[in-house]
């Protein structure tokens, strides 16, 4: 391995990306410790040790290679894959590992084979013919796609599906130690050998030799800049023939596997050939030669944190972070957004002010701790002041260019780098804590425990706006756009003078901030305290919000940027909010700003400093941000902040129930009766993994996305059997989310009791035992009518007796006595004709009664409804003053005696209002015996019927068609009737099949639709 580690190939390409000089332009050299944030796993973290193979798929997993096997990760966990085939006892020990440009993951295995894992899925891999049973040291693709594999002394070309030796046929020595190979950004694939470089050039087949002979073993690498470098025992240097053939760099290149030197993005050169741990160099890409031992001039090994001092490989994902493989687990750096200032010993307390010219000038209070100040300009690196080494609690900068310092009752002022005291007053004694101008050009200083003076001249007179103010001094001060100067204080008050005038501002104008601990001048003015931040609309103050609450709490320093973009430092770190969101939220004061937050993640050294000290942010002349913190001093460039705009690649692992994991490969089905879930899922950004968000949503379940924090997997209860499809998508640590989220469909299979043929069962009985119930409530209701209807016809034919045996049978009697007494007259006799007369009129009002008892009695139970309404058209109709047609259809059956009865009763009605009258010349009856049910229908073409009878049934002292429909409702059947003037009348009488037929005719009701159904098809 220690040969790995001298002369490890190298196979890369990198993005088109140099980092903004403006991020390190007058300051110190870079370094790994002072820009770059450095993160370790070990074996307590889940880490493998002894990793000397590194590379990541275009999905994003980074793959770790040794010889434990191999191993991916996604920034938060470690997981063991293995690629060997069950019960195989074949090594797992990895040689080497390459992704491609099409995001396929090549193996190579210790003691030989190799295989092709497709989009780096396990369940998908390929293995090819051809290769020697020897170790592969590098795999590498050219600009044609063809794969190539490289032993201690050969070089093989994947070709179809069978690896060749490549030796004469490509122009290559047939056997020669092969050092390193690279893909260049224009396509052409370069060899080093120990007789020289070679190169592939796209399209062709032949390998030409370069002019450029190394000094022995060399290794090489691709700038950023699509520069092609060497190195050997001499030092490092750029391949002239490479250098004039990278013309035709793409816009986007990544590296494909690791190495033991690689060039990173920013165009620095890191290498693990160092005595300890990993180094770093910043070649500048000149044709000037460099000798190897600059390399070592910037370091960092276990001492500065490197999971061990003997690193084996080293990787830039596309991201841009670097990665180490050690024999003791795995490294991360990443550039930070904050740069610290190292100063000779650690100091806190810190005032700042911006030198007019060029850097900042620093303070310190260290008295608390008996500790020695000093006092620092920083430009570009910390110089100490050795003059002054006073406590510094306050500093000022002046427009003539000096700097106002005060300390403990004692006043400086700096002028070209040299501090001269001014007169205090013997009555001014305590911490000076502000120092501002006023619109009057008079310095405003503020005394702890004393007061706030204003300086006119030689005299300290106490400032005397507010008497509730007592003997505070300001927390915060600043000169606002329109010259009056706003001072802060502790008890949320805020004192403006200006134009000898003052007021003071407090919770009834709105103010709520708490301890008033930063006012930023401008247009609007903004005030930040320990409970929040507010502006000032000229009246009153109003509240700003944000996302996140903790934002606006604890703040102390504010600060706006030239492009409007306003910067918090609070208690936790810093906060960037655009000048977008900041102007959206001057409109609308109860929006809610989006932020972008600081803190120890980006290199910012803790949150500001509670404390009566100065100003924590401030800017200097070129452009850069000082942030007082905590732990130190640190700085940044807005403009060079490192942003992430790859959206992270989001993949769902696994399902699980309480008792069982379920594969990805196929949608699962869980078992019947699962009721609980969790699924676990991940997302392929690897910077800042702890700051990435999710968002799921399962549909049908969840009515919308649902915020996840940073949490990696989801948790339902409670759920039923069906199909269901979940989703999952991702931001990375910049905001930047993934709109294409993944998938996944999983079933819950059904109890038995929850399956469609138990819920349809379960349906069908119901519906049976609703039939039942309502075919017995007919029965019932049928049986009620059919008693009611009995008893009205055992009633009738009483009354049919009655009057048959008592009236007619007396006035029969009566008529025979009056013809016996007429008889005796004789005639001419006026009596006896109208004797006769009277008996004329009595036999008819006879024969009408005798009718009218007739009509009581009800048909024979056995008689034909039929054969009735035939009888009973002949009789009407006998006379032939109209035709009368009488039809049947379906099958006649016999009826209840109750239910003919009335239908014959209101046949007659109908038919006989048609003769008396319609004066119809056509009467036609119908009977339709259905299967649901039985339909008597009677129509004339007489002179019809005006719409009052059609609607009420009456009119005139005639009720005819209001009795049909009486006794219709009485027996449960429907009447209907149609006509109009001179068109003629139709009446329709519709009785149930269970009333017409009695209940059991229900019963058979089916089987004659069926026999109805088959009957009309034939």
């Amino acid at each position: 391995m220690d040969c790995r580690l001298s002369w490890l190939l190298c196979g890369f390409a990198f993005y088109l990306f140099t980092f903004p000089q403006i991020a390190r332009g007058g300051m110190t050299p870079e370094t790994i410790r002072g820009y770059y944030h450095h993160t370790a796993w070990t074996q307590k973290d889940g880490a493998p040790q002894g990793i000397w193979a590194i590379t990541q798929t275009r999905d994003g997993w980074l793959w770790l290679g040794g010889s434990f096997g191999i191993t991916r990760f996604d920034g938060v966990r470690f997981e063991s894959i293995d690629f060997r085939p069950a019960g195989s006892t074949a090594t797992r020990g990895i040689a080497a590992l390459y992704s491609t440009r099409g995001g396929d993951l090549w193996v190579a295995y210790e003691l030989g084979g190799v295989i092709r894992v497709k989009q780096g899925k396990p369940e998908a891999i390929d293995s090819f013919p051809g290769l020697p049973e020897k170790s592969i040291l590098a795999l590498s693709e050219d600009g044609d796609g063809r794969t190539w594999a490289v032993t201690r002394d050969q070089f093989w070309v994947l070709e179809g599906s069978h690896w060749t030796n490549a030796g004469s046929e490509w122009n290559l020595p047939p056997v020669v130690p092969i050092v390193d190979l690279t893909l260049a950004a224009d396509g052409c694939l370069w060899v080093g050998t120990g007789q020289g470089f070679y190169v592939l050039r796209q399209g062709s087949r032949r390998f030409d030799r370069s002019d450029n002979v190394p000094q022995g073993l060399t290794t090489m690498g691709l700038s950023s800049s699509g520069h092609l470098w060497k190195r050997d025992k001499t030092g490092y240097a750029l391949i002239e023939e490479a250098n004039r053939r990278a013309d035709a760099l793409p816009a986007i290149f990544a590296q494909l596997e690791g190495s033991s030197e690689i060039f990173a993005r920013d165009g620095s050169w890191w290498s693990v050939d160092c005595p300890k741990g990993v180094c770093r160099a910043d070649p500048d890409d000149s044709a000037v030669p460099r000798a190897s031992h600059t390399l070592t001039d910037d370091s960092f090994s276990a001492e500065d944190g490197l999971s061990s001092n003997r690193a084996m490989e080293l990787f830039e994902d596309r991201e841009g972070n670097i990665w180490v493989g050690t024999t003791l687990g795995l490294d991360q750096f990443r550039r930070n957004s904050f740069v610290s200032v190292k100063f000779p010993q650690p100091l806190i307390n810190l005032s700042l002010v911006a030198d007019p010219k060029s850097g900042i000038w620093v303070g310190t209070d260290l008295s608390y701790a008996n500790s020695s100040d000093s006092f620092w300009k920083i430009d570009p690196t910390p110089t100490r002041l050795d003059t002054f080494n006073e406590p510094t609690s306050s500093v000022y900068s002046e427009t003539d260019g000096s700097v106002l310092v005060g300390g403990h009752s004692k006043l400086w002022r700096l002028t070209d780098g040299k501090m001269q005291p001014l007169q205090l007053p013997p009555t001014v004694h305590g911490k000076i804590s502000r120092l501002v101008r006023a619109d009057t050009g008079n310095l405003l200083v503020g005394v702890e425990g004393v007061g706030t003076f204003e300086v006119v001249g030689s005299e300290w007179v106490r400032l005397s706006g507010d008497t509730s103010l007592g003997e505070r001094a300001p927390r915060a001060v600043a000169r606002a756009v329109d010259g009056s100067t706003w001072l802060g204080y502790s008890n949320n008050r805020i004192l403006t003078t200006g134009s000898g005038r003052f007021h003071t501002y407090s919770s009834s104008d709105g103010l709520g901030v708490g301890r008033v601990q930063a006012i930023l001048s401008g247009s609007p003015i903004l005030v930040g305290g320990e409970l929040g931040l507010e502006l000032f609309d000229g009246h009153r103050f109003v509240a700003l919000q944000t996302g996140r609450l903790d934002d606006v709490k604890g703040i102390l320093g504010l600060l706006r940027t030239n492009d409007g973009t306003l910067w918090i430092f609070n208690s936790v770190g810093a906060v960037r909010i655009s000048a977008t969101e900041f102007k959206r939220a001057v409109i609308d004061p109860t929006y809610r700003m989006q932020t972008i937050e600081y803190d120890s993640e980006d290199g910012l050294p803790g949150g500001a400093e509670p404390g009566p000290l100065d100003t924590k942010l401030i800017e200097d002349k070129q452009g850069r941000l000082w942030f007082a913190a905590r732990n130190g001093l640190a700085w940044l460039t807005p403009s060079a902040i490192p942003h992430n705009d790859i959206a992270p690649t989001v993949q769902i692992q696994s399902i699980a129930t309480s008792a069982t994991a379920y594969s990805m490969l196929v949608p699962p089905v869980l078992p019947a009766g699962t009721r609980n879930i969790e699924i676990n899922y991940t997302a392929l950004s690897l910077t800042v993994p702890s700051r990435m968000k999710f968002r799921t949503q399962l549909v049908g379940v969840d009515p919308q996305w649902r915020e996840f924090g940073n949490v990696r997997k989801a948790s339902y209860s409670n759920l039923g059997p069906g199909k269901f499809h979940f989703q999952v998508k991702a931001s990375n640590n910049d905001g930047v989310w993934n709109e294409s989220p993944a998938t996944l469909d999983f079933v819950i299979a059904p109890l038995f009791y929850q399956t469609l043929w138990f819920y349809t069962l379960c349906t069908a009985a119901t519906l049976f035992v609703l039939w039942q119930l309502y075919r017995l409530r007919v029965h019932q209701l049928t049986r009620q009518v059919q008693g009611r209807m009995t008893a009205r016809l055992e009633e009738r034919e009483r009354i049919a007796r009655e009057l048959h045996d008592t009236l007619l049978q007396s006035t029969q009697g009566m008529i025979l006595l009056f013809q016996g007494f007429a008889g005796r007259l004789k005639r001419p006799d006026p009596m006896r004709d109208q004797m006769e007369v009277a008996l004329d009129q009595a036999d008819r009002l006879l024969n009408e009664a005798r009718s009218r008892v007739n009509d009581l009695r009800a048909i024979a139970p056995n008689s034909d409804l039929a054969q009735a309404i035939a009888r009973l058209g002949a009789e009407l109709f006998a006379d032939g003053t109209a035709v009368f047609k009488f039809t049947i259809s379906g099958t006649p059956r016999v009826l209840g005696p109750t239910i003919a009865d009335e239908l014959h009763l209101i046949i007659r009605e109908a038919l006989t209002n048609a003769l008396r009258h319609a004066e119809a010349s056509i009467v036609e009856a119908e009977i339709e015996f259905g299967a649901d049910d039985l339909r008597v229908r009677i129509r004339d073409d007489g002179n019809g019927a005006d719409e009052a009878l059609l609607r009420d049934g009456a009119h005139s002292g005639h009720f005819g068609v209001q009795g049909m429909r009486e006794r219709a409702q009485h027996i449960g059947a429907s009447f209907a009737i149609w006509g109009r003037k001179d068109a003629g009348i139709e009446i329709e009488v519709s009785v149930p099949v269970g009333v017409a037929y009695g209940p059991k005719a229900t019963r058979r009701g089916w089987i004659r639709k069926l026999q109805a159904s088959d009957s009309k098809r034939r």
